[in-house]
């Protein structure tokens, strides 16, 4: 009889709200977007991302954008990014990835 912590459940946010917090943060370099967005997407705080995580925040935005599927396009990312093989992204496997990817860089750190 252990005390079991259940997991949070993901909160969906609009695109307009990812855009407000995104242009409230003042980040002078990749490394400290991309931390932040890091810890954003670790919906579950155990300092990893997989693919339910980045689907349920980054799903929307691809949606309205018109790419394709983005259950698929979270795989995707996952797979490009994960050096260890577990299906999922530490801190250092999603910064590391999303600085030699301009496309990732452009997603996750829009503004520096």
């Amino acid at each position: 009889m252990g005390n079991t912590k259940a997991k949070p459940t993901a909160t969906e946010l609009t695109l307009q709200q990812i855009n407000l917090l995104r242009a409230n943060t003042n980040f002078t370099d990749y490394g400290d977007q991309l931390s932040f967005a890091f810890d954003l997407y670790d919906i579950f705080d155990d300092g990893l991302i997989d693919q339910t995580e980045l689907y349920e925040l980054n799903g929307g935005i691809h949606d309205r954008t018109g790419d394709h599927n983005p259950k698929t396009r979270a795989a995707e990312i996952i797979a490009s990014l994960d050096v260890s093989g577990d299906k999922k992204l530490c801190k250092e496997e999603f910064i590391s990835g999303c600085k030699s990817d301009p496309y990732l860089r452009e997603i996750f750190a829009p503004n520096v």
